[in-house]
């Protein structure tokens, strides 16, 4: 059993029971004033535990952010494929490009790479953008931590 312990990562994902399960879990969800007056009242024991459960939903949010940026680049690779079956769906007549040929396979192909490059940027700048929010606000409390 020790054998796998060695492999096991050092920095685990935490899971969102784990960070609700925790009492200052409301403090999380507080603006930067309000959480600054709510902690100037805890001893040091509280604040290492908020501590704990910042750097918590900044990993999460660290995770978050990592598979947004996955999901802008798969949604990249599909939008340059499509990119690319928009010459092959082209129509010739007599050595001269006419249009695109709406009934090829490569047309419909080109159809779903550009449905799946849309969804997959559209959801990996949403999602980065909602991780970066939080990680920012979460590294301010860790800083309003470690003043007081």
């Amino acid at each position: 059993m020790k054998l796998f312990d060695f492999f096991k990562k050092k920095n685990k994902v935490p899971k969102k029971d784990e960070i609700k399960d925790s009492p200052y879990f409301g403090l999380s969800t507080l603006s930067l004033s309000s959480f600054v007056k709510e902690i100037s009242s805890f001893d040091d024991d509280e604040k290492h535990e908020i501590s704990k459960l910042m750097h918590k939903i900044d990993l999460k949010a660290y995770n978050n952010k990592e598979n947004a940026l996955c999901f802008i680049v798969i949604g990249g690779i599909c939008l340059t494929i499509a990119f690319l079956f928009i010459f092959l769906s082209l129509k010739k007549r007599m050595n001269k490009y006419v249009g695109l040929d709406y009934t090829s396979l490569q047309f419909f192909i080109m159809i779903a790479l550009f449905a799946v490059a849309a969804l997959c940027l559209t959801y990996g700048i949403i999602r980065l953008i909602l991780a970066l929010k939080v990680r920012h606000q979460c590294k301010k409390k860790i800083i309003a931590l470690s003043k007081k």
